[in-house]
């Protein structure tokens, strides 16, 4: 069929608020059940806002300042199987004839079709699949696609 660029947008601000805000929380959540169970001394809830506070700054404007480096490859989708191309390097290969696994895993903009050699439990715990996000322009011909290479495979 043809290559597909994929490439991560990179994280709004809102997304970066919220990321921080979920990790401050953690983190005090951590210290406050550690204090709790005398692992470490009793923190007053002021030093605890506090601490909040400062790892809630200190994650959002590093995670500003310093971005993380977006994730970008290529797919390869032919008759004969499904490439992934990782800095030019073919990472990961399914082939037409040995696909025995094939599920739609996520939800809303997060789903992506997940097409595998293995058998489901191989796929999920050693992630030995390639993702095809549902994003793509030719997404339902692509499922399409790989659930009748399925359908030939168990023949």
């Amino acid at each position: 069929m043809s290559i597909y660029h994929i490439s991560a947008k990179p994280a709004s601000t809102r997304d970066r608020a919220l990321e921080a805000l979920a990790f401050s929380f953690w983190l005090i959540l951590c210290f406050a059940l550690s204090g709790r169970f005398g692992l470490v001394r009793r923190l007053h809830p002021v030093e605890l806002a506090v601490e909040g506070t400062v790892i809630f700054l200190i994650m959002f404007f590093g995670r500003t300042l310093w971005p993380r480096k977006l994730a970008s490859y290529d797919l390869d989708i032919n008759d004969d199987g499904i490439r992934l191309i990782l800095n030019g390097r073919i990472r990961r290969n399914v082939r037409s004839n040995r696909v025995r696994y094939i599920r739609e895993w996520g939800l809303g903009k997060f789903r992506r079709l997940v097409v595998s050699e293995r058998g489901p439990a191989f796929t999920r715990l050693l992630w030995g699949g390639i993702g095809i996000p549902a994003t793509l322009p030719e997404y339902e011909q692509i499922k399409a696609l790989a659930f009748r290479w399925l359908e030939n495979a168990k023949e």
